[in-house]
């Protein structure tokens, strides 16, 4: 962004005090924002997962179509097609404008729809994860081991639910402080996780305490 401006400062102030042009100052702002709004349709595209694709990809396409009618803009801002002054009469300006209203409306309201979804996906993690070490929560594992037991019913097979807790843990808090108790239960929780099999849930449900629900079990 910094550099950007850098660049397009430079013609535009050469334009507007050394050899006055008007069309040409137009045509700097406009490509520079064209530019911008092909980085923010590009940003919008790559790596969204499919599931949130029609949140982003219709603020992308806005923003396309922003890129485009600036960069129509710019092209007829070199090629002479506008006045000398700010007040002289463009007809190309009109079409613009109405293409320049609905691409804005359109931008806005894609990004208050993809603000909106950041929120509410914002809120669902808080709601069922654990913030200190990012496993499920109390809340979650109630609800995934009431999936597992509606399975083991469904196939037959048998679940497992293991209960554990770190040995002298309330010593580390006492001692080191709970910045160190902490960090013992990333490290953890990030060594258990790997030994998990698929479909296991690892919860952190209070605390030192750590359950594991295990599924498709033929015995103890």
């Amino acid at each position: 962004m910094t550099a950007l401006a850098g660049v397009v400062s430079g013609p535009f102030f050469y334009w507007m005090f050394i050899r006055a042009d008007f069309g040409r100052r137009v045509g700097v702002i406009s490509l520079a924002m064209a530019l911008l709004a092909l980085d923010a349709t590009a940003s919008m595209i790559r790596r969204v997962p499919s599931i949130d694709r029609l949140t982003y990809w219709p603020p992308a396409l806005a923003f396309g179509f922003t890129a485009a009618f600036l960069g129509v803009r710019t092209v007829a801002a070199f090629t002479g097609h506008y006045g000398a002054n700010f007040l002289a009469p463009v007809p190309i300006e009109i079409p613009l404008t109405l293409c320049a209203d609905v691409a804005y409306v359109w931008c806005a309201f894609g990004m208050l729809l993809a603000s909106n979804t950041q929120m509410r996906d914002a809120a669902e993690k808080m709601a069922f994860f654990d913030p200190l070490t990012n496993l499920p929560n109390r809340r979650m594992l109630a609800d995934r081991l009431l999936e597992a037991e509606l399975r083991a019913i469904e196939t037959g097979w048998q679940v497992g639910v293991i209960y554990l807790d770190l040995d002298g843990f309330k010593l580390i808090n006492d001692t080191l402080g709970h910045a160190a108790g902490d960090e013992i239960l990333r490290n953890v929780s990030a060594a258990m996780t790997p030994m998990l099999g698929q479909g296991d849930c690892l919860a952190r449900v209070d605390g030192d305490v750590f359950v594991v629900v295990v599924e498709d079990l033929q015995g103890r």
